[in-house]
């Protein structure tokens, strides 16, 4: 019998069409409120407002009701130097009001934009292969760096980090 709702507030600033802030009420009337910062909010991202770039969540920050919960930060760079692939080279996620976090680091990207090697601050390493075009990953190694790791599947024609010479294929794909 009881009545559950969730009323949403967004605010929008008028350069962009990307919410900067949204405070949801929920049926117990705590405010989760979430503040987004994008490059035209800063204009010391050169690289990213230069390239047009508008849409990369910067900086994040979570509050419920007045305790600010999570606070996350990301540094982007052009992986290729070529503007193709701009993606995250840092993420520092900090919870509650703790002054560090953790800070996951980017190592490795390809050419669609997919990540291939990254680690948590002094952590092990993390890589990932993908397959069907760039578009499903398919292993997920750790304690490895991406250029020692390979697969082959009867699946897929990719060559999943394999060095196939001329004239060599590999059982089941379409390398010769």
């Amino acid at each position: 019998g009881t009545i559950m709702s969730d009323t949403k507030r967004m605010t929008y600033n008028a350069a962009y069409t990307y919410p900067k802030t949204t405070i949801t009420t929920g049926s117990d009337n705590v405010e989760t409120k979430i503040e987004q910062k994008y490059p035209p909010d800063d204009l010391a991202l050169t690289d990213l407002n230069s390239r047009n770039i508008i849409n990369a969540v910067v900086e994040e920050k979570k509050t419920v009701g007045t305790e600010l919960v999570l606070t996350s930060l990301k540094s982007y760079d052009d992986w290729f130097s070529n503007d193709n692939v701009i993606e995250p080279k840092t993420l520092e996620i900090k919870t509650y009001n703790n002054s560090t976090g953790d800070k996951l680091q980017y190592y490795k990207y390809d050419i669609f934009g997919n990540p291939l090697e990254l680690a948590k601050e002094n952590g092990e390493r993390i890589s990932y292969l993908w397959a069907y075009g760039g578009t499903e990953p398919v292993a997920q190694v750790q304690n490895a760096l991406n250029k020692d790791i390979a697969y082959t599947s009867f699946e897929s024609g990719d060559n999943g980090n394999w060095v196939i010479g001329r004239g060599y294929s590999l059982p089941g794909s379409s390398f010769a």
